[in-house]
C-alpha cells in the first residue's frame, strides 16, 4: 500500500505480504479513532513541554548548532503511546 500527498503511507519496505496487511489494517484503524478529551490534554502537554525544552536548550547552548523539532510534534504522541502500550501488547523489541 502507498499513498502519494498528505498523510502518505508505504509499508513495500517490509517483507511479508502479511506484515504489509496488518499495517495497512491498524493504521486505518488508528486513524479514525477519535481521541478522547483526556488524550488530547494528554498529548497537548507532552507537545507542549517538548517544545519548552526546545526552547530552554536554544537559550542554554546559543552557539551550538542543533536541530529542533519543528514539525516533529506529533513522532511525540506516537512514542509516548508506543511506549505506554508495548507492555499491554507484550511487545518486546
Amino acid at each position: 500500500m502507498s499513498e502519494k500527498g498528505s498523510g502518505q503511507k508505504g509499508f513495500y519496505v517490509k517483507q511479508s505480504w502479511e506484515e504489509r496487511q496488518w499495517l495497512a489494517q491498524n493504521f486505518e484503524s488508528a486513524v479514525t479513532k477519535e481521541l478522547l478529551a483526556e488524550e488530547r490534554v494528554k498529548l497537548a502537554k507532552l507537545m507542549l513541554r517538548c517544545e519548552n525544552f526546545d526552547h530552554f536548550l536554544a537559550l542554554k547552548f546559543p552557539t551550538v548548532k542543533r536541530y529542533g523539532s519543528e514539525g516533529a510534534e506529533a513522532m511525540y504522541g506516537f512514542f509516548s503511546t508506543l511506549f505506554d502500550t508495548a507492555p499491554e501488547k507484550d511487545i518486546k523489541q
